[in-house]
């Protein structure tokens, strides 16, 4: 293959498949395009300073895409980067940003008594992030910036909000104690996740909006995620469809070797449990054994304790986490291509991953994306997943 650069006019040669392909450097895309009419459906991988990027046939030409652009929202200046990193995971609320950018970083460092809100866009996915923290940095007379900041929903958490004491005077269901936490702000709530009554004063809590909100979630074996782009802080379920049942049903995401950069993985050992008890701590509170069905819930788990397991309902969605999660599972960390074939995963989807010839199903855990400028963006996804093969 034969890649001419049209800035430096140097050429590179690389063989794939036999095949010899042109790709021309634009100028105005800032991208490789090839001109040359592919086989229908023909899919060709460009290596190029060891990353392998992925072109695929758009209109009979072939184009490998990939750009990022911020800017403040308050009046659409942009901040041009060299690097950015977007990442979270079950355990943060919060989508984490860091960035290395040129001197119009210096856009996002005026003084002011609020963060600034910027937006991200990789590729068409965006993200809103408040910039918290940034440096400068001076070097052979250039001069540019590294910031870093969270989703806008950490205004509504420590050090930005007020801890506060709440309690439920009435029955009322889990959900709607949670989406009065933002009544008097912009933020809505989608609770995805097991509802559940809470009868009158069996949720007393203390502490910010996302705290109280966490809480509620914790109890089913939920958690907190803020989207990307819009005011809604999504409850969703940490296991989606129970361990027993992972192939029974499609996959969110599948994965084959294929669209692999890189694959590490390791494995922790734990008794394969198939039931738990769990108590609820108010007086008078329900027990409840849970166990998978057709099993006599042996080996079970430590047992549950918790006073906002009110209802059965409430006390199965925590046993279906803790019972899932338990057993011998392979933690694997996969780099992929970040593109329209390859798009965002997200903590809690289900995933496949098809290594080999070895299929293994699980949970997604942690995302983090990674844009990187080598004259043009390449961008890549690490997924952090629970895996197990099927038994």
């Amino acid at each position: 293959m034969i890649i001419r650069d049209g800035r430096r006019g140097r050429s590179k040669s690389r063989l794939i498949g036999g095949s010899g392909i042109t790709v021309r450097f634009d100028p105005l895309l800032y991208d490789l395009i090839c001109t040359m009419r592919p086989r229908p459906g023909q899919q060709v991988r460009v290596i190029r300073k060891r990353w392998m990027r992925f072109v695929h046939v758009i209109f009979g030409s072939l184009i490998i895409t990939g750009y990022a652009m911020l800017r403040r929202v308050s009046d659409n200046a942009e901040i041009r980067l060299f690097s950015v990193s977007v990442r979270t995971s079950i355990d943060d609320y919060c989508w984490n940003f860091s960035a290395e950018t040129d001197k119009t970083g210096v856009l996002l460092t005026e003084a002011s008594t609020d963060p600034v809100e910027v937006e991200l866009n990789l590729s068409g996915t965006t993200w809103r992030f408040i910039v918290e923290e940034w440096s400068d940095r001076r070097q052979f007379g250039s001069e540019g910036y590294v910031i870093a900041g969270r989703s806008p929903s950490a205004l509504l958490a420590a050090p930005y909000a007020s801890e506060v004491y709440v309690a439920n005077e009435s029955s009322t269901l889990a959900s709607v104690m949670a989406s009065e936490q933002f009544q008097y702000t912009e933020w809505t709530l989608s609770w995805q996740a097991s509802d559940w009554v809470l009868p009158p004063y069996a949720a007393s809590l203390h502490g910010t909006p996302v705290g109280i909100v966490s809480r509620l979630a914790e109890a089913v074996g939920a958690f907190v995620m803020t989207d990307r782009a819009e005011t809604i802080l999504h409850v969703l379920p940490e296991v989606p469809i129970a361990r027993w049942h992972l192939w029974d049903a499609d996959p969110d995401v599948t994965i084959t070797d294929s669209v692999m950069y890189e694959l590490s993985a390791r494995r922790s050992f734990g008794s394969l449990c198939n039931g738990v008890i769990v108590v609820c701590t108010q007086p008078g509170g329900l027990v409840v054994d849970a166990r998978v069905t057709g099993t006599d819930g042996t080996p079970r788990l430590p047992t549950v304790y918790d006073d906002l397991l009110t209802d059965v309902q409430a006390a199965r969605a925590r046993a279906i986490r803790d019972i899932s999660l338990s057993g011998v599972w392979t933690t694997a960390t996969i780099v992929t291509p970040f593109s329209a074939d390859m798009p965002l995963c997200m903590p809690g989807q289900t995933i496949q991953v098809l290594d080999g010839g070895v299929s293994r199903r699980g949970y997604v855990r942690d995302i983090e994306i990674n844009a990187v400028w080598d004259e043009s963006f390449v961008i890549t996804q690490t997924i952090t997943c629970m895996l197990r093969e099927a038994t």
